[in-house]
């Protein structure tokens, strides 16, 4: 009963968010949010088992898989959720606006590799400076491994923002 109380309670605070829309047009939002976020969870977790099972490989093999893996995962879950998003409904009538997938798949390759230079400056700093499974830093404190491998991340960011914006 408490569960449904809840549940009540969101689409109540749903449709009063969206003042000009109606109890099933909260109820709606509310469900293609979850089936977005939905997705999206299981797309990473999928493409993260696959990322992590790729470090058993040679040093070169580990970066190239999961700078593959990276970009696979953000096409997979790009086009995904922009086909979600697409599906409309006002007021008992469903429809789908083909100008969000296409907007979804217009920007889908440049994510892609803008996650996959990130992910391929990211893991081959980890290779270079302390190996995947952290065998360059032994004797190391573990506050300066979590330092480094936060150093790692921060460069392949800059890396994919750089590529982002391409001025």
């Amino acid at each position: 009963m408490r569960n449904k109380s809840i549940l009540y309670l969101l689409i109540l605070i749903t449709s009063g968010i969206y003042a000009n829309e109606s109890f099933n047009n909260g109820v709606f939002s509310i469900g293609k949010t979850l089936a977005i976020n939905t997705v999206t969870s299981l797309g990473s977790g999928l493409f993260s088992g696959a990322s992590a099972a790729g470090t058993s490989l040679t040093a070169s093999s580990t970066i190239a898989s999961k700078t593959a893996t990276a970009g696979l995962q953000t096409v997979t879950t790009t086009f995904a959720t922009s086909a979600i998003s697409g599906i409309t409904y006002n007021n008992g009538n469903f429809g789908y606006d083909k100008n969000v997938l296409k907007s979804g798949i217009d920007n889908m390759w440049s994510n892609a590799l803008v996650s996959m230079a990130t992910s391929g400056t990211t893991s081959s700093l980890t290779s270079v400076n302390s190996g995947f499974k952290l065998e360059k830093l032994e004797g190391f404190d573990k506050v300066n491994k979590t330092d480094l491998a936060k150093f790692n991340g921060l460069v392949g960011s800059l890396a994919g923002r750089k590529l982002c914006n391409r001025e």
